[in-house]
């Protein structure tokens, strides 16, 4: 019945815009969004699952803080043993393609967080970083 009544002032609308000043009519319109939320009225279930994800924001929100806490800390160690690693006076000394391969992989704690993040989250195998890390220090490779 609802929408037959919207139909049927669709249809007045559309005659009487032709003649005249319809503007009461078109004010009308606002029952559309009557029908939309009639139709939310009989999706409880629906109303339910957005009200539990639009509450678990925050806690995805801080989950992901979280995980960039972590991998700034181990990025920051990571970068500071390598570091120390490349400088001449520490006796290591490193074929060039390492040497690159680690500027490319932990140059900057920017780049060894990104690194962390494609070996946790299936972007490349860390097995590729490991070997990296292990030639030039093996401690932080464990």
């Amino acid at each position: 019945v609802f929408d037959l009544i919207l139909v049927a002032l669709a249809l007045l609308d559309r005659l009487s815009s032709v003649e005249g000043n319809a503007t009461f009519l078109r004010s009308l319109r606002i029952l559309r969004l009557a029908r939309a939320l009639r139709i939310l009225k009989f999706a409880t279930q629906l109303r339910c699952m957005m009200q539990s994800l639009l509450g678990s924001v925050m806690s995805l929100f801080w989950s992901f803080m979280m995980i960039v806490f972590i991998f700034f800390m181990f990025a920051i160690a990571t970068v500071q043993v390598l570091t120390i690693t490349l400088t001449p006076e520490n006796g290591h000394v490193l074929d060039d393609n390492t040497v690159e391969l680690i500027h490319e992989y932990f140059g900057t704690v920017f780049r060894c967080m990104m690194t962390y993040h494609f070996a946790t989250s299936g972007g490349n195998d860390w097995f590729a970083y490991f070997e990296v890390l292990q030639r030039a220090a093996p401690l932080p490779a464990l």
